[in-house]
């Protein structure tokens, strides 16, 4: 299967809304993560995208920790051939927008309360 990459208006509106000051962390992620499934929907193993939806899940509780979780996701995909190169490449340069801002609170990890 040929694999096309992102268009250029899909490309720019990522980015446009990466660094838009209004978009808080939690909506960069998500909005990060819509992308990359869009772009592997039915191209990969189910697995994949499962994955991807289980490191969005620790994305929005934890701050940077997921970060190599999806690197590895995402170059997993390159090898079937399932993400465009230039793809990877750009997800790859957009993962540094998915930090919290000096003005954003970080996430909060979740704790689990032991009962008295």
């Amino acid at each position: 299967m040929f694999v096309i990459p992102l268009d250029l208006g899909a490309s720019e509106a990522m980015q446009a809304m990466m660094v838009y000051s209004n978009v808080l962390y939690p909506q960069r992620v998500r909005y990060f993560f819509y992308i990359c499934k869009e772009q592997l929907q039915g191209r990969c193993r189910k697995d994949l995208v499962m994955r991807l939806d289980k490191v969005m899940d620790v994305a929005l509780v934890q701050s940077g920790e997921w970060h190599s979780r999806l690197t590895m996701v995402l170059r997993e995909a390159l090898e079937p051939g399932a993400l465009h190169r230039a793809d990877h490449d750009f997800f790859l340069a957009q993962l540094g927008h998915c930090t919290p801002r000096r003005h954003e609170n970080p996430p909060i990890r979740g704790l689990q309360r032991t009962g008295n």
